[in-house]
C-alpha cells in the first residue's frame, strides 16, 4: 500500500510540475492546481517520503513533533520545515501560517478536519 502511495504522488507531481493546470480528483471532489505547488503540507510521515523521494521538500510537516520521526534517509532529501503538530492532530493555525498552496492529508485520519483544511489550501 505505502509503495501505491508513493507512485500515486510521485505520478501526480510529474503531471503537476509539467502541466500548466492539473485538475485532480478524489473521494471529496474535484480540484484544479493552476500552477505547480510551491509551498506543500503533508500530514503524515510517508507523505514526505514520498516527497522527498521525487525530490520535493515540503514546508510544514507534521511529525508529530519530533524531526526525529522521519527517517533519516528521507530528512536527507528534505530542506528544513516547520512542525505542524502531530499527523492525529494537526495544528490549524500553524499550517494557515505556513500559506501553503497544497495540503497533503489522509482522507480517513483528517477527516475531521478536511473542511478547516481546504479553507486554507487545496486538499
Amino acid at each position: 500500500m505505502l509503495a501505491f502511495i508513493r507512485f500515486l504522488f510521485a505520478g501526480l507531481l510529474l503531471v503537476i510540475s509539467h502541466a500548466f493546470a492539473a485538475t485532480v480528483q478524489d473521494e471529496h471532489g474535484t480540484f484544479t492546481l493552476e500552477k505547480t505547488p510551491q509551498r506543500i503540507v503533508v500530514l503524515e510521515l510517508s507523505f514526505a517520503d514520498a516527497l522527498a523521494a521525487v525530490d520535493v521538500s515540503p514546508i510544514g510537516i507534521a511529525d508529530d513533533n519530533d524531526a526525529k520521526r522521519i527517517l533519516p534517509e528521507v530528512r536527507a532529501h528534505l530542506k528544513p520545515w516547520q512542525s505542524v503538530g502531530t499527523r492525529a492532530q494537526p495544528s490549524l493555525e500553524a499550517i494557515a501560517a505556513l500559506k501553503p498552496d497544497l495540503i497533503i492529508a489522509d482522507s480517513s485520519r483528517h477527516a475531521g478536519v478536511y473542511i478547516a483544511l481546504q479553507q486554507i489550501a487545496p486538499v
